[in-house]
């Protein structure tokens, strides 16, 4: 005969068994959190090691063995616009990070050093612009010290070089990345607008798009366009941007917020020539603003480790437009480094227009076209 339970026992049997299934489930949370740490663990050990194999090194090494010295301060003065002149353009001169080097994407440090070179010895160059990612990491001296280094490598540390901020500038915490930025170059906003003979180019900042000054720079943005179309010494307007409205990358998207706030506004101006981005590594023309076929520039060649390039997304604003340029590097899916020179067309009663250059890391000219309003 079996033995009766009491009640009280009856009570304790499914407490007991609910007890037995938490201590249960807890200790198979347990062992699913030790597992994904040691999965954790096991990745960075393996890119630890990838980064041996392939000889990656931080920032603290390159760097150890420069001289120490104080931030230079950068010209920021356009030279007085002579007949002849151009000025350059070069972007993402960034180095590739310890971890991006790991997981096998390029280190391009020579390029960067050889296309600065091919800036400085640009004939009658007035100054160059720097369209984004100066640096990989805007918050760390560091990096900074790098980009001075190579600057000064490449005898730049005199000319007048002016800087469109992109998103690495603001890499870590923004205050501090700002401040090493501001000590190098003191413009009194990170949007502004230069005049450079009768070119017009305004400075966009494409990374406050959630910050309080976004309301500012687009009052800027729309004052500007309408002095410089309302003036009559002005005859070619250029815009910058680090992120692109339009771009085939197969790694970044093209910005909508920029394609929505600047492009139908460049395309209605009466002036407007070209619309120069970066951030996609590589080099991108467009021809935009529909009858009236402006020129996008995509030109991001100064040695970010640089994606292959997919085709580009009809869902994504881009209008069916078609990348102008079928040229490749050594790398079949990827584009050539290059830097922008920039001419004005014609004299002073032409109807505007500047030419373009997109110049190769040895010297050689890639592609050249008019852009025109």
């Amino acid at each position: 005969m079996g033995k009766l339970l009491t009640p009280a026992a009856i009570a304790i049997e499914p407490a007991a068994a609910q007890l037995t299934t938490k201590i249960t489930t807890r200790k198979q949370i347990c062992k699913l959190i030790a597992a994904i740490i040691a999965s954790i663990l096991l990745s960075i050990s393996a890119i630890l090691l990838l980064a041996l194999v392939r000889g990656c090194n931080t920032i603290s090494s390159r760097v150890a063995d420069l001289p120490k010295h104080t931030p230079p301060v950068y010209n920021n003065t356009i030279p007085t616009y002579k007949a002849g002149d151009v000025f350059t353009i070069v972007a993402d001169t960034q180095r590739t990070s310890f971890f991006e080097c790991a997981i096998f994407r390029e280190v391009n440090d020579d390029a960067t050093v050889k296309i600065l070179h091919q800036i400085s010895k640009a004939r009658n160059s007035s100054f160059t612009v720097i369209s984004g990612d100066l640096v990989y990491d805007g918050s760390d001296p560091e990096h900074w010290r790098w980009f001075d280094h190579n600057i000064d490598l490449a005898n730049l540390q005199s000319t007048t070089l002016l800087p469109v901020l992109g998103n690495h500038e603001y890499w870590g915490d923004d205050q501090k990345a700002l401040d090493n930025l501001r000590q190098r170059f003191p413009l009194p906003s990170t949007f502004y607008s230069k005049v450079w003979g009768s070119c017009g180019l305004i400075m966009l900042d494409a990374n406050i798009q959630k910050n309080e000054l976004w309301a500012d720079q687009l009052a800027f943005f729309d004052s500007t366009l309408n002095e410089f179309d309302s003036n009559s010494d002005i005859k070619s307007i250029i815009i910058f941007t680090h992120q692109p409205p339009y771009t085939n990358s197969a790694l970044l998207p093209s910005d909508k917020l920029v394609r929505e706030s600047f492009v139908p506004k460049f395309c209605n101006s009466l002036k407007g020539v070209a619309f120069v981005s970066a951030h996609a590594h590589g080099y991108e023309r467009f021809l935009g603003c529909k009858e009236k076929k402006r020129a996008f520039v995509v030109s991001a060649g100064g040695g970010g480790p640089r994606p292959g390039l997919d085709e580009i997304d009809d869902d994504d604003g881009s209008d069916g437009m078609i990348d102008e340029y079928n040229g490749f590097g050594a790398d079949d899916d990827k584009r050539p480094f290059n830097y922008l020179e920039i001419s004005i067309l014609g004299g002073e009663d032409d109807g505007g227009g500047v030419r373009i250059r997109v110049v190769g890391v040895d010297g050689e000219v890639l592609e050249s076209f008019n852009a025109s309003p």
